[in-house]
């Protein structure tokens, strides 16, 4: 695998720097222009495979955390879908996140992201699709990067998938955030997954996602198209037929209400609670693809949890913007999580 990590005016220390850090790897820092909406046509020199024998090309911004075990995961990783575009990290705020968190929850390694676009922070593709990426027309002047990688894809026939969990994070400043630098929807730095891991069926997208509004925090259902149009669309949420919800409803009640969070601040209890039940709906989808998952890939789903809220509410939430207000709710879903699944798993 070959791997570029593009230096756009400003960054080319953080790019230096995060190559230094991939010190054995095939790596090459390479000069990109500015972005620019202006022209139809752009120049993607970091899209270029550059080692003959390559076999698949990674592309990896600066800004990028990377896993320790970076390099044998993405050996892993291509090796169960060598065919495929893979986006190995997915922000926590995007409704993409939902996707991967349901994947999360049904214990599958990769899910098929909703949307007209992803986040480019590191990328791999075939190394055929790379360099004709690279030098691709855009018909679309106005496309970012990550909008011309998916219509590439597509036009191309390539399968895309988004990794439970990303293998990279990124800088805290890249988002704003004041706290924690946990970017990704689930990032495990301390745990590898088995090389096995790679290798499970991917989640088919659900056709309508439990979601939060990534502006106002509410909670709605991320839709999938209908006939030729390609939109995903907002529409309010759908209650899900659930068994027993009302004593779902009441174990989210009892942890939220042991929080200091919900007990003195009305308006985040609230955010707060529609926040827990998309979570709960998220963790009914799942069960209907599978066992609930155990060893590493029960790591995966309580960590999916836990930033469901961090990534969601924080601009209705003033409370996660502190270190101990943000550990709290973190605990408070991660608790959620395990007793909505302990209700589930007495049903069957």
């Amino acid at each position: 695998m070959s791997v570029s990590i593009p230096a756009r005016p400003g960054t080319e220390v953080r790019a230096q720097d995060l190559a230094l850090r991939l010190d054995g790897a095939a790596v090459q820092v390479v000069a990109e222009p500015a972005e620019t909406s202006s022209r139809r046509r752009r120049d993607r020199p970091s899209w270029r495979p550059w080692m003959r024998r390559a076999s698949h090309h990674l592309v990896l911004h600066g800004d990028a955390v990377p896993h320790p075990d970076l390099l044998a995961q993405l050996h892993a990783a291509v090796a169960a879908q060598p065919d495929a575009m893979l986006s190995m990290f997915t922000p926590w705020d995007s409704y993409a996140s939902h996707a991967v968190r349901i994947a999360a929850f049904a214990g599958r390694p990769w899910v098929t992201p909703p949307g007209k676009t992803l986040t480019p922070i590191a990328t791999v593709l075939p190394a055929d699709a790379a360099a004709e990426f690279a030098d691709a027309a855009d018909p679309r002047a106005m496309s970012n990067e990550g909008e011309a990688l998916l219509r590439f894809a597509r036009a191309r026939g390539l399968a895309h998938y988004a990794s439970n969990p990303s293998l990279v994070q990124v800088h805290a400043g890249r988002h704003d955030r004041s706290v924690d630098e946990a970017a990704a929807t689930a990032f495990l730095p301390e745990t590898a997954p088995p090389a096995s891991w790679w290798c499970g069926e991917p989640l088919p997208t659900p056709r309508r996602l439990p979601v939060i509004h990534v502006r106002d925090g509410e909670p709605v259902s991320y839709e999938a198209p209908e006939g030729a149009d390609d939109r995903w669309r907002i529409r309010s949420r759908r209650e899900l037929a659930t068994p027993h919800s009302r004593r779902l409803m009441r174990v989210v009640r009892d942890r939220l209400h042991c929080t200091e969070t919900a007990r003195s601040d009305l308006r985040a209890a609230a955010s707060l609670l529609g926040a827990a039940r998309v979570l709960c709906d998220q963790l009914v989808l799942a069960e209907a693809s599978g066992p609930t998952p155990e060893g590493f890939g029960g790591l995966c789903a309580r960590e999916s949890a836990a930033t469901l809220p961090l990534g969601s509410l924080r601009l209705t939430v003033p409370a996660l913007a502190t270190e101990d207000g943000a550990a709290e709710i973190r605990a408070a879903f991660v608790g959620i999580h395990d007793d909505v699944l302990e209700v589930l798993d007495g049903l069957r």
